[in-house]
């Protein structure tokens, strides 16, 4: 659990309740990020340290990868390999709370784009999520989504880490 630090004088209910704003801008919109990933998060350089490893064992090494991946798959149009590589992952994944939030968030993200009829990797992508055949993480989802939007890879990779750093 979570005290208070004199070091960063903020209150335990606070400090929880701006964790949970941001999941909450982050996309996470079913439920907070369980507070035992942060268990070990009670100042600032905690946090430091936090992201630090989660930059070097998450953004760089999986996260970017699989956003590149996405978006070149996306950008052929190659459903069946983009869902091979979905159950790849997910073979590469060990269970935790970043992986069950990635999951939760790529498949709230992916709803929001069953509109785009016309785009049919993504009707395929969901509906393979929906049949368990692909479990729909939320970075090949944002991968998707740069391609959709015509978003140049290299700003999004950039805004993707600044966004997920900036807490």
């Amino acid at each position: 659990m979570l005290s208070p630090s004199s070091e960063l004088n903020v209150p335990q209910a606070q400090f929880l309740g701006e964790l949970h704003l941001l999941t909450t801008q982050l996309g996470a919109p079913i439920e907070p990020v369980n507070a035992a990933a942060f268990s070990g998060v009670n100042c600032a350089s905690s946090l430091q340290d936090f992201l630090s490893c989660y930059r070097r064992e998450w953004l760089e090494p999986l996260e970017f990868p699989a956003i590149y991946r996405a978006f070149a798959h996306a950008r052929h149009n190659e459903a069946r390999e983009l869902i091979a590589f979905d159950q790849e992952l997910g073979a590469q994944m060990t269970a935790s709370d970043f992986t069950r939030a990635s999951r939760r968030i790529g498949v709230a993200q992916l709803k929001r784009l069953r509109p785009l009829r016309d785009a049919r990797l993504v009707q395929r992508y969901l509906s393979a999520v929906e049949a368990g055949q692909a479990h729909g993480w939320h970075t090949l989802v944002f991968g998707i989504g740069l391609h959709l939007y015509s978003l140049p890879l290299r700003q999004g990779l950039i805004g993707y880490a600044q966004q997920t750093l900036a807490g």
